[in-house]
């Protein structure tokens, strides 16, 4: 399994529990990326977990309930989400240059290249 998470809201994660030397916070930007690389599994006394990478880094575990949290709060998109975003986008930015609506369409044009970027560095960055 090899799904891509768009960040669209920079967020943090803590690593380990807070007594073990393991501990660490890692926090990610807007823009990042967020790899699950493995099917979920389960830890014994602690839930489910996948194992995930941010960007090109190395991969390490993630609780499958924060992943799941992070995706009902929209901070992070799916490729569908934002392709689904660009096609919203392009609509309004249409209805705007219909109605010569000036504000609309540069609210909805500057949203439609943010999420446009996302797939653009997608397929420079070979990911």
């Amino acid at each position: 399994m090899q799904e891509c998470l768009f960040v669209v809201k920079s967020f943090t994660y803590e690593k380990g529990s807070r007594e073990c030397s393991c501990h660490q916070t890692i926090r990610f930007e807007k823009g990042d990326r967020l790899h699950i690389v493995q099917n979920p599994y389960a830890v014994a006394n602690r839930g489910w977990y996948v194992l995930v990478r941010r960007n090109e880094e190395g991969a390490f575990a993630m609780s499958a309930r924060f992943v799941q949290d992070l995706y009902d709060k929209r901070a992070v998109y799916t490729k569908m989400d934002v392709q689904l975003a660009l096609n919203y986008y392009t609509y309004k930015i249409n209805q705007a240059l219909e109605s010569k609506d000036e504000q609309s369409f540069r609210i909805h044009a500057g949203l439609h290249a943010r999420f446009s970027g996302f797939l653009e560095d997608r397929l420079v960055k070979g990911v």
